[in-house]
């Protein structure tokens, strides 16, 4: 969700991408009576926002959220499509819990700001961070690509319909070299494919005070090729069982092995040289 709190500050001009020191974190952020920690209990010092990201360092994020404030934050929450269902062609999806729009307290939108306290659901988040990367185009997700017709030899594509721009095309290519460096030199690194140019997010949401036995959320988003997305891949792994419970560590290697398995056979991707570490296109690759 770190991502979407960054598309907001850019949108809204109350940060810049690489504005060095824009951000502190001692290792905790005090919010009213609260001290909420960063994973990295050190502390990560002086960040951009790009750093704040590659990081998934919580105490930036809050500095933002309280930059955005309240009524701006819901307004783009709306405008991702969190509030709302998908309206994709399949039955059984529901809405996520979201603290009251309308009278939320700061603790509330110092949480929400990395991405804890409230839910959505898988195919919300899917599409949300979908627009992030493609300019900042939100799309209604669609299941079916082709109908085929073998007795009348016709083909009907359904074609993608848009719901709204949310981003603009500027701040989504920022977005998307944050999450190239989450992946080259951040927290992302498990999140790494041989000879494609990936960007990804790690996610880690720890359980509710009320509701510990249901675990930790481990989850790690990859979109590829980086520079003109085609694919993006969201695991989310409940209450994991390996000696971590972060998602750079379980969610991440998952999502690279989707993608090592999918990259290869899509006919018209980026792929790294890895003589010259240049892309380069190739409409052939098989």
């Amino acid at each position: 969700f770190k991502l979407i709190t960054a598309a907001i500050g850019l949108e809204q001009g109350v940060a810049k991408a690489n504005t060095t020191g824009d951000f502190y974190c001692s290792g905790y952020q005090q919010v009213e009576d609260r001290k909420i920690g960063c994973w990295h209990k050190q502390g990560h010092g002086a960040e951009s926002l790009n750093d704040a990201v590659k990081n998934s360092c919580n105490p930036a994020m809050i500095q933002l959220g309280q930059r955005i404030g309240k009524k701006d934050f819901v307004k783009y929450m709306e405008a991702f499509g969190f509030f709302n269902l998908t309206g994709a062609d399949i039955s059984g999806e529901s809405l996520g819990q979201f603290f009251r729009a309308d009278s939320f307290n700061n603790v509330e939108l110092a949480t929400l700001s990395f991405g804890q306290r409230f839910t959505v659901n898988p195919l919300q988040m899917l599409n949300a961070v979908s627009a992030v990367v493609n300019g900042g185009q939100l799309y209604k997700p669609t299941i079916i690509h082709k109908i085929k017709n073998e007795a009348k030899g016709t083909v009907e594509f359904v074609e993608p319909e848009l719901v709204r721009k949310v981003i603009s095309q500027k701040h989504s290519k920022e977005i998307r070299d944050m999450m190239r460096d989450v992946v080259e030199i951040g927290t992302g690194k498990r999140g790494k494919v041989h000879g494609y140019s990936v960007g990804g997010k790690t996610g880690t949401s720890e359980p509710s005070p009320g509701n510990l036995e249901a675990g930790y959320v481990a989850s790690f988003v990859g979109a590829a090729p980086i520079e003109e997305p085609e694919i993006v891949v969201l695991a989310i792994i409940k209450n994991p069982k390996e000696k971590s419970h972060e998602g750079s560590v379980v969610a991440a290697p998952l999502v690279a092995r989707i993608l090592s398995d999918v990259l290869p056979g899509m006919k018209k991707t980026n792929v790294i040289d890895l003589k010259t570490t240049k892309i380069t296109k190739n409409d052939d690759i098989k």
